[in-house]
Parts: structure tokens; C-alpha cells; sequence
């Protein structure tokens, strides 16, 4: 799922998305009160949410969802164009694996839909700085 209110950030992140699996089935929404809905009575693996929202922020969406029993093995990932590390540490706070800078590289897309194949399950998202 994504949730962004952005157009142009909902078609990139699903373009990436699908570039690393063909085959997913990806629900978008440009607002945090259809996307909460949705997930009520639906499972999903992944969640990507924009951190600022026009009615809410992905931070508070994550906190709720995540509370659901659909979404109890479901991993939250957020994105945002904030270099404010308050922003990253509440995401990673409310459950997120990840947040993601805009605008995002298929390299972080690949690297959370498949961490499989990165070494010993670390999910490094710092080019700069290799686990390894």
C-alpha cells in the first residue's frame, strides 16, 4: 500500500514498486482516513506512507494501523523530504523498518522488498556507510 497526497510521488514510488515486483498488488490512497479503512478489514505486507499528509501525517497512520490484527506482520516504511531526525526517529518509533529521503532510488525499494539478499538480514539504507 502507499499513502502519499502527492500524485507525482504516488506514481513514482508505485513505478519503483513494480520495477523490483511485477506481480505486486499495490492500493494507493491520497489520504491517511481511506487508507485506515482499507487496512481495518485487509492484510498488507508492506505499507509506504508519506510523512506529511494534508489531514494527518504517516507517522500517526503507522501508529494506528500497526495496531490492527490485519496488519500485525506488516512492514511500514516511511518517506519524506524532511532532514529532520526527529522525523525519521518517530517513524522508526511507531514500528517503520525504514524511512525512506525523496525523492527515493530503486536501490532502497529493492533492498526492503527484498532483504533476503542483504548479508546477515541488515537492512543498511546509507550507501555511504556499508554494513560491511
Amino acid at each position: 500500500m502507499i499513502v502519499d497526497d502527492q500524485a507525482t510521488s504516488r506514481t513514482i514510488l508505485r513505478s519503483l514498486i513494480q520495477r523490483v515486483d511485477s506481480k505486486a498488488k499495490l492500493y494507493v490512497f491520497d489520504e491517511t482516513s481511506a487508507a485506515d479503512a482499507f487496512c481495518r478489514t485487509r492484510v498488507m505486507d508492506f505499507v509506504f506512507t508519506d510523512y506529511k499528509l494534508t489531514k494527518s501525517n504517516g507517522i500517526e497512520l503507522i501508529e494506528k494501523i500497526s495496531r490492527y490484527p490485519t496488519c500485525c506482520n506488516t512492514t511500514f516504511v516511511g518517506v519524506t523530504a524532511s532532514d529532520e531526525p526527529s522525523v525519521r526517529s518517530a517513524f522508526i518509533r511507531v514500528g517503520a523498518v525504514a524511512v525512506l529521503s525523496k525523492p527515493v532510488g530503486i536501490s532502497e525499494i529493492e533492498r526492503i522488498l527484498r532483504p533476503q539478499q542483504e548479508p546477515c538480514g541488515l537492512l543498511n539504507l546509507d550507501n555511504s556507510n556499508p554494513a560491511h
